[in-house]
């Protein structure tokens, strides 16, 4: 999804894949929860790496 869309509609809910190839790992999330802080993110990814994850849910991931 383009960020974009986030101007022009409200969603509920936004499932966020860090492991795609147009993701920039945890600067992703940040982007769009800066783009869209009243809206509950939650983070799906195939990498185990439990670093990225203590980060984003400190984050409010």
């Amino acid at each position: 999804m383009e960020l974009t869309i986030l101007d022009k509609e409200d969603v509920d809910i936004l499932l966020l894949d860090l492991h795609l190839q147009d993701s920039h790992g945890i600067h992703t999330f940040i982007t769009t929860n800066k783009k869209a802080p009243n809206t509950p993110i939650i983070i799906l990814t195939g990498l185990a790496d439990e670093e990225l994850a203590i980060k984003a849910v400190s984050k409010c991931a």
